[in-house]
């Protein structure tokens, strides 16, 4: 909605009803989808088709922050909760306008090869390709410094992870193939220095 007065609203609603203060605020889901930026929630409508850009988004972003702050000053920010990491625009301008406020940026990694649904080899080739952990986390790591060349040490979040492709995962996932799966990407991560969240 882009709306500051409904983001500060559901902080104190978090806060002062809930009496749960997440970890995290996230400032919504895979933002490149979204089809209704800046639309009342009570107008929305199938057809809308009303993207966010990565200067809206991060506006956006550093609105809520700044009203959030003043009623909470202690609560943090994962800036983004993205669903690849691709889109320098959004990631670097993010970035570039919010990056100092930011405890990190999450994203979302489905690693996969044409195959990987029904061959072993190509299941776990996956790891071993362009889209794997170490490969992903230092394209959005690059993306940030571009953007923020003093935030070499933000954080860089997975916060969805499953053997690809999207939208219909591998089902060999789903059988013994996946807890070698599993047990790898996590080597990955911790070797990478990566954060499940």
């Amino acid at each position: 909605e882009n709306s500051t007065p409904a983001a500060v609203h559901v902080a104190q609603y978090f806060h002062n009803v809930l009496h749960f203060v997440p970890n995290f605020w996230e400032f919504g889901n895979e933002p490149l989808a979204w089809t209704h930026y800046g639309l009342n929630r009570t107008h929305w409508s199938t057809t809308d088709a009303s993207p966010v850009s990565g200067a809206a988004y991060a506006t956006m972003v550093h609105d809520y922050i700044a009203a959030i702050k003043a009623f909470y000053p202690s609560d943090r920010y994962l800036g983004l909760q993205n669903s690849c990491a691709c889109n320098p625009s959004l990631i670097t301008t993010l970035a570039k306008v919010d990056g100092p406020q930011l405890s990190g940026l999450a994203y979302h990694e489905y690693p996969w090869l044409n195959g990987s649904s029904t061959s072993a080899a190509q299941f776990f080739g996956a790891l071993a390709s362009v889209r794997n952990i170490p490969n992903t986390t230092a394209h959005m790591e690059s993306m940030v410094a571009a953007g923020c060349p003093t935030c070499n040490s933000l954080p860089i979040s997975i916060g969805e992870y499953q053997a690809g492709p999207v939208p219909n995962h591998s089902p060999l996932a789903g059988n013994y193939s996946g807890a070698p799966f599993i047990v790898a990407s996590v080597i990955q991560a911790l070797t990478d220095n990566e954060v499940f969240l």
